[in-house]
């Protein structure tokens, strides 16, 4: 089924397991410092949803009491760190205790467990081919792996009292965000130069991932969700957008244009930045 929201929009299985319904879903989401997580209990408590936020960094998360949530929200995970995380961190952290949570959750009589996992479970090919919920999946990366592989112990847990729902962003953004765009941006304030390329990619700014997060409750959406902005990234076009906002001059120039266009799908740098990677629409 497909759904378009103000600021995002997504593409599920449309699959609801029990489809009892609370007006307001008291909800708990890992991740007590992270991004997505403190700018999604903001966005739910001005729907008036009660939002609590928990660390699960060390141990002290499995003396909590989930029994008074409907709703886990499991944001918290190891994200892209390159060559400063070993591949068994990966596991540890993205399977091990996602599936520890979920475990604790059903227990305790959680009735809906969402799962922040990834668009990187495709493999991210740079392709022009755009994604769906057809596309077999194929992780490649420790992080990629990590993920899918707590997706599919999670679905062993699935049952008429214990929803799951996996969430397949794209890259997320916002003011503040983490992540490879933010390190470019900085970059290109910098050196004050950036190739006017254009390309297609999938993205989801961190108030559409929000919306996104509402819907699922509101709606008992549960099984696969693709979602992404309403329209396409463009590398060249956000950055400029940026800097033009913040008044840093930069010089575009197509000048590289076709050595970029040689290098994508060669080279993982010059396809992160301008290769097309994107879910249909």
């Amino acid at each position: 089924m497909f759904k378009k929201l103000d600021n995002a929009c997504l593409l599920f299985e449309g699959k609801a397991i029990n489809t009892v319904k609370k007006e307001k879903y008291k909800v708990l989401i890992t991740g007590k410092n992270s991004f997505v997580g403190k700018n999604l209990k903001n966005y739910l408590e001005k729907y008036g949803y009660e939002a609590d936020l928990i660390g699960v960094r060390d141990d002290a998360w499995k003396k909590a009491d989930f029994s008074m949530y409907d709703v886990i929200y499991h944001v918290a995970a190891i994200v892209h760190k390159g060559n400063k995380v070993d591949e068994d961190t990966y596991y540890r952290v993205n399977t091990n205790l996602t599936i520890e949570l979920a475990k604790k959750a059903k227990n305790q009589g959680v009735r809906h467990f969402i799962f922040i996992s990834t668009m990187n479970v495709y493999g991210l090919t740079i392709s022009n081919d755009s994604i769906d919920l057809d596309t077999p999946v194929n992780p490649l990366s420790p992080y990629g792996k990590s993920k899918f592989l707590a997706e599919e112990k999670l679905r062993k847990l699935q049952d008429a009292n214990f929803m799951i729902t996996f969430v397949r962003p794209p890259m997320i953004y916002g003011e503040d965000a983490p992540g490879n765009l933010g390190k470019l941006i900085r970059l290109v304030s910098k050196v004050h130069i950036f190739p006017a390329y254009s390309n297609e990619r999938s993205a989801i700014n961190i108030e559409g991932l929000c919306q996104v997060a509402k819907y699922i409750l509101d709606d008992n959406v549960t099984g696969v969700v693709l979602c992404q902005d309403n329209e396409y990234m463009c590398t060249y076009k956000v950055i400029k957008k940026y800097c033009d906002e913040r008044k840093i001059k930069v010089h575009y120039t197509r000048i590289f244009n076709q050595i970029i266009k040689l290098l994508v799908g060669k080279i993982t740098v010059f396809s992160k930045v301008f290769g097309d990677l994107k879910y249909g629409k």
